[in-house]
């Protein structure tokens, strides 16, 4: 977008209206980025809890076996 095009879109909607919309689209971008990372996260975290358990079962059954 060209800043002509920018003055444009402020002529006809006026500043706070292309102000927001250019927000919520930042907002947008930086939620989705946001959800990603929490699911990538969330699934680290699974699969450490997972070799977790793996772990402590295996330690377990070394004690119960001495």
């Amino acid at each position: 977008m060209t800043i002509e095009e920018l003055f444009k879109l402020i002529g006809t909607y006026g500043f706070p209206t292309v102000l927001s919309f250019y927000l919520i689209i930042r907002l947008d971008y930086f939620l989705k980025e946001t959800i990603k990372t929490n699911n990538s996260l969330a699934s680290t975290i699974s699969s450490e809890i997972r070799e977790l358990k793996i772990v402590m079962t295996e330690i377990r059954s070394d004690l119960s076996q001495k």
